[in-house]
This record gives C-alpha cells, sequence and structure tokens, in this order.
C-alpha cells in the first residue's frame, strides 16, 4: 500500500491517493483511489474516487 497527498488544486480540493496492489506481488497492477481530503470548503469531503 501506498498513500500520497497531493498539493491542493484549488481552494476546495486537496487529494489524497492509496495506491493497492492487485496480486502479492507489488511490481504489479494497482488499485488507485483518490480522496478530497480539503474537510472545511465542500459537501463531498471522504468520498472515495477508483482510478482503477
Amino acid at each position: 500500500m501506498i498513500i500520497a497527498e497531493a498539493f491542493e488544486e484549488s481552494a476546495t480540493v486537496q487529494r489524497q491517493f492509496i495506491a493497492v496492489s492487485r496480486p502479492e506481488n507489488p511490481e504489479g497492477a494497482f488499485f488507485i483511489y483518490n480522496v478530497d481530503v480539503n474537510f472545511k470548503n465542500n459537501d463531498d469531503s471522504g468520498i472515495i474516487h477508483s482510478l482503477a
């Protein structure tokens, strides 16, 4: 599992990305999720969006 926080995209959007390897081999494919972690300015905080 890899977790990374991105720079703010705007005053209301800042994303945190979570990557989880699909197979046991970490060199293989990943499921990638992103969460809007800017909780103070918007209504969609905590919604997980899958990029896989």
